[in-house]
């Protein structure tokens, strides 16, 4: 059994006194960021899981900061600067399992963790969809008639083909600088400032980091078009990811 021994209490030996440690907000910021139409998206996707005729129970709101967490730490893991609708994907899919409890019919009798995993990405994936093309659509509806939607689907299937200048397609150039002059929520104060820059001096950013700005919002827009049927496919889609129906 346990029982004390000569010397178990022994005096503690005097240490050193300690540096400082010089820890400010800037030092412990994310090398990534998210932009605003992404973070729209992840907290519209947890919001729609309390709807989702698929999902018994939703995800709190917590779900929302998780999601945005884990899509950081992806960015992050491929060496770069800008959460894309991929990122956001592999977040949500991530931060959401045990947050929300799909229908029992849709998982049928295999209770193994993978077949559970694969089933709750499928289901989150579907929500996404839904999450992604309406910030797209409220996007698409503040231009009003300023764009020709079918030349803005030629537009990105060349932009994506070629990866030409932006200045050479007239509608995107005018979504894509739509889209970064907006700014519908206030940046915390742990999230750098780059996409203040890319708003005000985009000229003044690395070229690769403006290159996947452009790239990711390109993405949403195009999930946008197809999922609203105003085409039927898109030049160049591979090059992007879009996010998949449940089937």
């Amino acid at each position: 059994g346990f029982r004390i021994v000569d010397d178990f209490f022994t005096a503690p030996k005097r240490q050193a006194d300690a540096a400082m440690l010089d820890i400010n907000a800037a030092s412990i910021k994310r090398q990534s960021f998210a932009p605003w139409w992404i973070v729209e998206v992840v907290e519209k996707t947890v919001r729609y899981t309390r709807e989702c005729p698929n999902i018994e129970r939703g995800s709190s709101i917590r779900g929302s900061i998780k999601s945005l967490d884990h899509a950081y730490s992806s960015t992050e893991l491929r060496k770069a600067s800008v959460c894309s609708l991929q990122d956001a994907s592999e977040g949500l899919k991530l931060a959401l399992r045990g947050r929300i409890r799909i229908r029992a019919d849709l998982i049928g009798f295999d209770e193994s963790p993978s077949a559970y995993m694969m089933k709750n990405n499928e289901v989150v994936e579907d929500v996404l969809w839904y999450a992604a093309r309406d910030v797209g659509k409220s996007i698409i509806t503040g231009l009003g008639d300023e764009i020709d939607t079918h030349m803005l689907a030629k537009e990105i299937g060349g932009y994506l083909s070629r990866k030409s200048e932006l200045s050479e397609y007239v509608n995107l150039k005018t979504v894509i600088d739509y889209m970064r002059g907006l700014q519908p929520w206030s940046k915390p104060v742990l999230v750098n400032d780059m996409e203040t820059l890319i708003r005000d001096h985009p000229e003044a950013v690395d070229p690769s980091v403006y290159t996947d700005y452009v790239s990711g919002a390109v993405g949403l827009i195009s999930h946008m078009l197809l999922a609203e049927n105003i085409i039927d496919e898109l030049p160049g889609s591979d090059l992007v990811y879009l996010p998949s129906r449940m089937k």
